[in-house]
């Protein structure tokens, strides 16, 4: 009776261990899908989150980008700008602030005939100096002066390279050098396409901008035609005088290392040998 009892028992136990189990694993799978449902739930809130917070930008918000820096490299609102400004650490274009003095500050009278000739020749000059300095780090793509009169773009000078390379000598190369009783600072600009950054109506009217010389887009003054296109071809030649100097320099040191013979070669190899002796020992001579 007592085996027959505690049987029954240990039966029951096992019964009430599996029905246990079981509860356990249906309690765990619905646990397990609550939670699933939970974390698509989260990110599908997350994903339209996101869209609105992309479609609904506010223009004055922290978050997002300086269009006019973006376009011009530059801002009127400087380091108080509620939108975040964007400084890249290489780029194909750098930008020399304040370089160009603009003689315009100081006209207090209508610009005529004359002086509109004296302002092209003294531009004229300040471009051709500064183009032959900054063709020397890379060739460059395009250079553009501003005649803006705006603190935030009064004199910046654009030198867009066609490598990386050639914008980061200049860059280099010019950091706190003097010009014209001034510091440069260059920096990397953000600057690509200069479309985007000129003044559209400044460049199809000849009276100008609505906004005048304080528009926040970049009025580009530009050299002499014939200027500009001999400064051009000048930049053409002088670096293909550099590949001819480099390919002579191959070619002779190729044509030398050829023509050596070998007796000619443990000649070399022999003085260079008895000078190395020599500047190591130099009392050997005289104790022999």
């Amino acid at each position: 009776m007592n085996n027959n009892y505690q049987r029954q028992n240990n039966f029951q136990r096992e019964n009430n261990y599996q029905r246990g189990n079981e509860n356990q694993r249906q309690n765990n799978y619905q646990r397990e899908n609550d939670y699933q449902r939970r974390n698509d739930n989260q990110r599908g809130n997350n994903t339209q989150r996101r869209n609105n917070n992309i479609q609904n930008i506010d223009e004055n918000s922290e978050n997002s980008l300086c269009t006019f820096y973006q376009k011009i490299g530059a801002c009127r609102h400087g380091q108080m700008c509620v939108r975040k400004h964007f400084y890249p650490t290489f780029s194909r274009t750098i930008l020399i602030p304040q370089m160009y003095q603009n003689p315009r500050v100081q006209l207090k009278e209508k610009v005529s005939s004359t002086i509109r000739k004296e302002l092209q020749n003294h531009l004229d000059t300040f471009y051709k100096d500064i183009f032959y300095e900054l063709m020397k780090y890379g060739e460059i793509e395009e250079l553009m002066v501003s005649d803006n009169l705006t603190p935030h773009l009064l004199g910046h000078v654009y030198a867009k390279y066609v490598s990386d390379i050639g914008a980061a000598r200049a860059f280099k190369a010019l950091q706190n050098r003097w010009y014209n009783q001034t510091t440069l600072k260059p920096e990397f600009s953000t600057v690509v396409n200069f479309y985007g950054a000129r003044c559209r109506q400044n460049d199809r009217n000849r009276n100008g901008c609505d906004r005048g010389d304080y528009c926040n887009f970049l009025h580009i003054r530009d050299p002499s035609p014939d200027l500009l296109r001999q400064l051009y071809d000048d930049q053409q030649e002088y670096y293909k005088d550099l590949e001819r100097e480099v390919e002579k320099l191959s070619h002779k040191n190729r044509y030398s290392d050829e023509e050596l013979s070998d007796e000619e070669y443990d000649k070399s190899r022999k003085y260079s040998k008895s000078k190395n002796d020599l500047i190591q020992n130099p009392n050997s001579n005289e104790d022999n």
